[in-house]
């Protein structure tokens, strides 16, 4: 098995000695965390050859299969280990966390299920296999098989926080809220219990409890970055601009999956330094979703330094040097540092323009440099230009439709996992709007959907317009200008949406609760025609969807007026 386990197997020879195999481990990791999957996988494979028995091995080689696109040799190597010792619970609990991890939940499943079997004793083991359970829509089994071991271990922490868990997901925050202040009391300093019982309270508008909460996490675990994250959340939403950015900065920390480097020796953009006759890189972060966060600010720094260069993603290349014309756009390259840290690398920056540079800043830091209070932001109608001939041609496209109005809509993220369907309303929600006979809806959800689409017009009879020859994924400048012509986006807080509403077009945000960018208003203050539509966080989305008929009918009746 180890020898057909993946590419490049055959590079090297097995190990011939334990100081060999420490080598060759030691180095397949190394290139692992780099980034450099196939090449870690020669390393680990001449590893394995040598001790088939060591299951980390494996699993890391599993681990690698899955990054290169591999999943099916993944799943078969994880398999693989798990039979070579499957009366070894701690190999259960090993295998269980890869699987979930790589989104094969049925193996783990399987694996956290035989945990309890073989420790039933274990609090731990129904943790995990509730958890599991979760994180495959089995709600009604998890809260079943969590109320039956609690009175065993009625003071295990973990037991009562994976029961608030489930039934946050499955009844709203305020179902759960019992369960995991339960898990507060039980024990007070356990680390994911300060961290999700005051998500709880934001949800709920418990801010004074919310930060009292997490301030004992960040008190507790100093080096841990995501209770600093949350409050800055906590505090962005009270409008507490100046207190929220400065604990945002702890994204920047290497706990953080969001910690960001740059390669280059250049002095950091704080605030309150002056820019004026100054040269400023502004580098990209996160994700595209984040980049287009920023874009509202950027021409008021144009306009006060001498020069800006903004790093994005490759896609967004073109719609910035329409939006930006009197700054250098430039791509960047992702690159992983030795220990592990995501970076940013522009290839177009020469060492002589690097020279020129006085400051630069992450994008986001960008926005807290300019917005340091509610004072600072100023409405925009129009922040991203796309090309002109591009947006003649969907204006022509458009007008071909039956009906007079254009709404484009999108339903979920790229990124969608269980957690995340709270914030998300299913395409059957959607129904009582989308049966309006005086509108064309628009698809602008940029994953692969066309088979949902389809299959959802033949079950409904209703048509969602989806112009396949437009890459919504990758085409940015040519999805920016369909949708500068549509009369109103709706949809979740994603990338199509904030897109949308940069190009001036109407954007409604059906959202579970006020995003923190909304810094304590109703509605976003840095977007003219920005709306957020929120539900009561135990409101189910249907119920909410069957609600937002009337304000969309009144829409529709008031935009036709104008037409």
């Amino acid at each position: 098995m180890a020898k057909n386990s993946g590419k490049n197997s055959g590079t090297l020879g097995p190990a011939r000695s334990r100081g060999q195999f420490n080598k060759y481990l030691q180095k397949g990791n190394k290139l692992f965390s780099r980034g450099e999957y196939s090449q870690a996988l020669a390393f680990l494979n001449a590893a394995w050859n040598y001790d088939e028995e060591n299951s980390q091995v494996g699993v890391q080689i599993a681990n690698c299969l899955f990054e290169i696109g591999e999943k099916a040799k993944a799943i078969n190597v994880l398999t693989y280990v798990w039979q070579k010792a499957p009366e070894n619970a701690d190999i259960c609990t090993v295998i269980g966390g890869a699987a979930t991890k790589m989104n094969f939940h049925d193996l783990a499943l399987r694996a956290y299920e035989h945990y309890t079997l073989l420790n039933p004793n274990d609090p731990k083991g129904y943790v995990n296999f509730a958890t599991a359970l979760k994180e495959t829509d089995q709600f009604d089994k998890a809260i079943d098989l969590l109320q039956g071991v609690i009175p065993i271990f009625p003071e295990n922490a973990g037991l009562w926080l994976a029961l608030g868990s489930v039934v946050h997901l499955r009844d709203g925050p305020e179902s759960s809220l019992v369960f995991y202040e339960e898990a507060y009391r039980q024990d007070p300093y356990n680390r994911l219990v300060l961290y999700n019982l005051p998500t709880i309270y934001l949800e709920l508008g418990r801010f004074s409890d919310a930060e009292k909460v997490v301030k004992e996490c960040m008190e507790n675990y100093s080096e841990f970055s995501n209770p600093h994250l949350l409050y800055s959340k906590i505090l962005m939403s009270q409008g507490k601009l100046a207190e929220g950015w400065e604990e945002y900065k702890w994204r920047h920390h290497p706990s953080s999956v969001a910690s960001c480097v740059l390669p280059y020796n250049i002095s950091v953009w704080k605030p309150g330094t002056d820019i004026t006759d100054k040269t400023l890189l502004i580098s990209a972060e996160q994700g595209v979703g984040d980049e287009l966060l920023a874009t509202p600010i950027y021409a008021q720094i144009i306009d006060k330094a001498k020069h800006v260069y903004i790093g994005c993603d490759e896609r967004l290349v073109h719609l910035y040097k329409n939006s930006f014309p009197q700054a250098d756009i430039l791509p960047f390259e992702v690159f992983m540092t030795p220990e592990g840290r995501n970076g940013r690398l522009y290839p177009d920056l020469s060492p002589e323009d690097i020279k020129t540079i006085d400051y630069y800043c992450y994008c986001l830091d960008a926005m807290a440099n300019v917005w340091t209070s509610l004072h600072d932001i100023s409405p925009s109608q129009k922040i991203l230009s796309p090309s002109s001939d591009l947006i003649d041609n969907w204006h022509n496209r458009l007008s071909e439709l039956p009906q007079k109005l254009n709404v484009g809509i999108c339903w979920q993220s790229g990124t969608m996992y269980v957690q995340r369907q709270l914030h998300y309303p299913p395409l059957e929600d959607w129904l009582p709007i989308l049966k309006s006979d005086k509108v064309n809806f628009i698809n602008v959800q940029y994953d692969a959907c066309c088979q949902e689409l389809v299959s959802f017009s033949d079950k409904y009879g209703v048509k969602i317009h989806n112009f396949t020859d437009l890459d919504l994924k990758n085409d940015f400048d040519g999805t920016a200008a369909m949708m500068s012509c549509l009369d109103l986006v709706i949809g979740p807080t994603t990338t199509p949406v904030v897109q949308a509403g940069c190009t001036g077009t109407e954007v409604w945000w059906l959202t579970n609760g006020t995003p923190w960018w909304t810094f304590g208003q109703q509605n976003p203050p840095w977007l003219e025609r920005g709306f957020i539509q929120s539900k009561k966080p135990d409101q189910p989305w249907s119920e909410f969807m069957k609600d937002m008929k009337k304000p969309f009918d009144h829409w529709v009746q008031n935009k036709l007026k104008e037409k």
